[in-house]
Protein backbone atom coordinates (compact mmCIF):
# COMPACT_ATOMS: atom_id res chain seq x y z
CA UNK A 1 0.00 0.00 0.00
CA UNK A 2 2.81 2.60 0.72
CA UNK A 3 5.04 1.55 -2.16
CA UNK A 4 1.93 2.18 -4.31
CA UNK A 5 1.52 5.71 -2.77
CA UNK A 6 4.92 6.37 -2.76
CA UNK A 7 5.24 5.56 -6.51
CA UNK A 8 2.27 7.60 -6.96
CA UNK A 9 4.44 10.40 -4.98
CA UNK A 10 6.96 10.33 -6.76
CA UNK A 11 5.89 10.50 -10.14
CA UNK A 12 4.89 14.45 -9.56
CA UNK A 13 1.72 13.75 -11.75
CA UNK A 14 0.26 15.28 -8.54
CA UNK A 15 1.36 18.62 -9.69
CA UNK A 16 0.67 19.25 -13.30
CA UNK A 17 -2.81 17.73 -11.98
CA UNK A 18 -3.56 20.63 -9.91
CA UNK A 19 -3.83 18.05 -6.66
CA UNK A 20 -2.79 19.27 -3.27
CA UNK A 21 -0.61 16.94 -0.61
CA UNK A 22 -0.91 16.76 2.79
CA UNK A 23 1.89 14.70 4.77
CA UNK A 24 0.11 14.02 7.83
CA UNK A 25 1.52 11.74 10.96
CA UNK A 26 3.28 11.03 14.27
CA UNK A 27 6.84 12.78 14.62
CA UNK A 28 9.68 10.90 13.45
CA UNK A 29 8.02 9.19 10.45
CA UNK A 30 9.17 10.62 7.66
CA UNK A 31 6.72 13.07 6.49
CA UNK A 32 10.22 15.66 6.20
CA UNK A 33 12.74 13.36 4.56
CA UNK A 34 9.76 12.87 1.95
CA UNK A 35 8.80 16.60 1.33
CA UNK A 36 12.66 17.11 0.89
CA UNK A 37 12.80 14.53 -1.65
CA UNK A 38 9.73 15.37 -3.51
CA UNK A 39 10.35 18.95 -3.28
CA UNK A 40 14.22 18.48 -4.57
CA UNK A 41 12.78 16.02 -7.49
CA UNK A 42 10.41 18.35 -8.68
CA UNK A 43 13.32 21.32 -8.66
CA UNK A 44 14.86 18.76 -10.98
CA UNK A 45 12.19 19.03 -12.87
CA UNK A 46 12.25 22.72 -13.83
CA UNK A 47 9.49 23.22 -10.69
CA UNK A 48 9.78 26.19 -8.26
CA UNK A 49 9.38 24.91 -4.93
CA UNK A 50 9.04 26.15 -1.65
CA UNK A 51 9.37 24.57 1.31
CA UNK A 52 7.78 26.04 4.39
CA UNK A 53 5.73 25.14 7.81
CA UNK A 54 2.14 26.13 8.69
CA UNK A 55 3.29 28.18 11.11
CA UNK A 56 5.90 30.44 9.48
CA UNK A 57 3.43 30.66 6.44
CA UNK A 58 0.64 31.83 8.81
CA UNK A 59 2.94 34.21 10.33
CA UNK A 60 4.25 35.62 6.71
CA UNK A 61 0.39 35.88 5.51
CA UNK A 62 -0.29 38.01 8.73
CA UNK A 63 3.10 40.45 8.47
CA UNK A 64 2.20 41.13 4.93
CA UNK A 65 -1.49 41.98 5.54
CA UNK A 66 -0.35 44.07 8.11
CA UNK A 67 2.36 45.61 5.81
CA UNK A 68 -0.69 45.93 3.58
CA UNK A 69 1.57 43.83 0.59
CA UNK A 70 -0.38 40.84 0.86
CA UNK A 71 -1.38 40.48 -2.87
CA UNK A 72 2.44 40.55 -3.58
CA UNK A 73 2.56 37.73 -1.42
CA UNK A 74 0.27 35.43 -3.15
CA UNK A 75 1.04 36.52 -6.54
CA UNK A 76 5.12 35.13 -5.40
CA UNK A 77 3.65 32.51 -3.88
CA UNK A 78 1.30 30.98 -6.75
CA UNK A 79 3.57 29.40 -8.94
CA UNK A 80 5.14 27.30 -6.41
CA UNK A 81 4.92 24.19 -5.37
CA UNK A 82 4.67 24.04 -1.55
CA UNK A 83 6.27 21.29 0.18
Amino acid sequence: MYNKKLKTLSSLEFISTGQNVILAGNPGTGKTHLAIGLGIKACLKGYKVLFTTVPILINQLKESRSEKNLRLLKIGLRNMIWL
